[in-house]
């Protein structure tokens, strides 16, 4: 497998700033609010590194470092969104959403 070594490590470390964007470990709490995260584009992302990540492992001969990184981007993704949709109210108990309303007003 042929990869350029400064777009293998521009990848990743995007990949890992986007990780690290989540979590503060100074106070252990996340940096970014949940009313702060776009649902449309978090989607457009699971669905772009899913359809990635099908495409690294049908390519011949298989792309294992492109599937990584699109796992990884993937797992960030879906957790945001997770935490997108608790504080819309579509998973999860409702009262957390009756609490934002709340919170708002």
């Amino acid at each position: 497998m042929h990869c350029n070594s400064h777009f293998c490590i521009s990848c990743w470390i995007l990949e890992l700033t986007s990780a690290a964007s989540i979590w503060s470990p100074s106070n252990g709490r996340h940096k970014q609010t949940p009313e702060s995260i776009s649902g449309n584009m978090t989607t457009v992302m699971c669905v772009y590194s899913a359809l990635f990540m099908r495409f690294a492992w049908m390519v011949r001969p298989r792309n294992l470092h492109l599937l990584a990184l699109h796992a990884a981007n993937e797992s960030v993704q879906l957790y945001q969104l997770s935490r997108w949709l608790k504080f819309r109210g579509f998973l999860g108990d409702k009262s957390l959403q009756q609490k934002n309303e709340e919170a708002e007003t």
